[in-house]
């Protein structure tokens, strides 16, 4: 007599449980790095933390207080990071322990002291003479001078840095170390707009994953992933590869450190395509994933994406006001990445700069200019069209502006060099009149600028251009909707809501959170353009 179909379950769900434990007995670090992947980093601590309780002198104790001490740093929790690796110490301590050891301690020691962590970083790498000795964490204090570097905004200092760590990482034991700092080299090269080598190094990445995979890292490398086609103006191609591995990042599953900047990323990019509603949900969630690490990082900005987003996101919901009383307290804050934000993420100074002007704040305006150029004499090159944008909306130089509409790689900030510089045609306009020959030079230096934006991305950027006088400029393109809009996760969401499941339902049945249920379905409510469940049934097919 065969089995149900419920005693099939249980049957297979007592072999899988037996699987795991046969596994920690034999390869303790592998399983529970398993087991994270599938649930949460949260429980996974707890197991191992009981693994250590029970047998503290075994022979893996010392495998498991490293794995102890990176799923603590994956978690937001740094200082217990620390703690646990002052444990692992002793001449019987093998070397792969030590080594990792000492770079968790690099790395932890920089989120709590940035400062004392940079001393030691070049404190460590003079005593490795600069990577010629293989010294896991002298490589790992490089990733800690990249940092220095980025958030003084000196882009060039970073990427060097970072080419530096990414050459060694594969010195690094601890394959989760090393592909911490492949993954913080590739988001530095991303920045910069070096997309192939940050592509090669997410390769690196995932070659390592694919034999022993980790928690949280799929979310780094979504994060990257985000930033170039945020770049390139590719949405339709950010909501299929990202939003599905955001769904995952919620606070149950504990996976705070590439999670809340991937959120926030993505926060930007619905900003950009006007989607005020979704961008506020992503930043909410980014910030709460923040909020629940530890308390010595919570006033802490992970990442410049996260003051951008807040930044974009205020001046919708609250207005110019807000944003310039935000921009002279950044001004005023040293410890503030207003520097870091101004060199790694294209149109942000001249966004700022307009908001100033427009909002009649034109010494506030000259400040953020002067910065701007601070950190464009860092990297002369790179940054040239961002002090050009900044100069033009400072300097009322619709030139410039027509140069940097034309020129710019970034599609966001190529639409931001056209809307302002139909601005400033229009301001010119109104302060001179117009001879009769002029409104036509206007017209199509408008036009120029406009088939130059459009041509920057497949999906082009919904932004609020000021009417021009002949009511040209091209027309916001909606983002994309409707069934086929949704990824493979989301209609499965869908179809279980129009079958009349609640949320808690749906999530028993996916194996997921209600925080990911809710997640899918205001993707599927913004996709669908519907305000109700009950008519997610009109869009599902037959």
């Amino acid at each position: 007599m065969g089995l149900s179909a419920t005693e099939d379950d249980t049957a297979s769900a007592v072999e899988h449980v037996i699987e795991l434990v046969q596994g920690l007995a034999d390869a303790p670090v592998h399983t529970l790095r398993r087991i994270a992947c599938r649930t949460s980093v949260t429980h996974v601590i707890q197991l191992t933390e009981a693994l250590l309780r029970l047998a503290p002198a075994q022979s893996s104790a010392s495998w498991l207080r490293c794995l102890l001490a990176e799923l603590y740093f994956i978690a937001g929790r740094p200082r217990d990071s620390l703690a646990v690796v002052a444990a692992v110490s002793g001449a019987d301590v093998p070397w792969p322990v030590a080594e990792s050891a000492a770079v968790a301690r690099m790395l932890s020691s920089a989120q709590l002291d940035p400062q004392g962590a940079r001393t030691a970083a070049r404190h460590r790498i003079e005593a490795a003479d600069r990577f010629e000795s293989a010294d896991p964490a002298a490589i790992a204090a490089g990733s800690v001078l990249a940092d220095e570097r980025a958030q003084s905004g000196d882009v060039e200092g970073a990427l060097y840095w970072s080419r530096l760590v990414a050459t060694h990482a594969g010195r690094v034991p601890s394959p989760f170390w090393s592909a911490h700092l492949l993954l913080k080299a590739a988001a530095r090269l991303a920045d910069a707009g070096e997309d192939e080598q940050a592509d090669a190094l997410c390769r690196r990445v995932r070659e390592q994953l694919d034999p022993t995979p980790y928690p949280g890292l799929e979310a780094g490398l979504a994060h990257i992933q985000a930033k170039i086609l945020i770049r390139r103006g590719q949405w339709a191609t950010l909501d299929a590869r990202c939003h599905s591995v955001a769904a995952t990042a919620t606070p149950d599953r504990a996976e705070r450190l590439h999670a809340p900047p991937l959120l926030a990323q993505l926060s930007i990019a619905a900003l950009y395509t006007g989607d005020v509603p979704t961008a506020r949900a992503l930043l909410e969630e980014s910030r709460r994933l923040l909020s629940e690490r530890d308390p010595a990082l919570r006033n802490a900005t992970a990442a410049p994406e996260l003051l951008w987003a807040r930044l974009l996101l205020e001046e919708k919901e609250a207005g110019r006001k807000r944003v310039v009383n935000h921009l002279n307290h950044l001004l005023r804050d040293p410890r503030a990445p207003l520097r870091e934000l101004f060199a790694t993420v294209a149109g942000s100074a001249a966004w700022a700069a307009q908001t100033a002007v427009s909002a009649g704040k034109r010494a506030l305006a000259e400040q953020l200019a002067t910065v701007t150029e601070e950190v464009c004499a860092l990297q002369p090159a790179r940054a040239a069209l961002t002090a050009e944008h900044v100069r033009g909306i400072v300097r009322c130089d619709s030139v410039a502006l027509a140069r940097v509409a034309t020129a710019h790689r970034d599609a966001w900030a190529k639409a931001r060099a056209a809307a302002d510089l139909a601005t400033s045609l229009e301001a010119a306009a109104a302060l001179a009149p117009a001879s009769r020959g002029e409104p036509g030079r206007h017209r199509d230096h408008r036009r120029l600028v406009a088939a130059a934006t459009a041509s920057a991305a497949p999906r082009p950027v919904i932004l609020r251009t000021p009417t021009a006088p002949d009511g040209g400029g091209a027309q916001p393109v909606p983002p994309e909707t409707g069934w086929t809009a949704l990824s493979e996760r989301e209609q499965q969401v869908a179809r279980l809501a129009a079958a009349g499941l609640t949320n808690r339902q749906i999530a028993s049945r996916l194996l997921c959170s209600i925080h990911t249920v809710n997640f899918h379905l205001r993707s599927v409510f913004r996709k669908l353009v519907i305000d109700s469940r009950v008519r997610i049934a009109e869009h599902v097919p037959a």
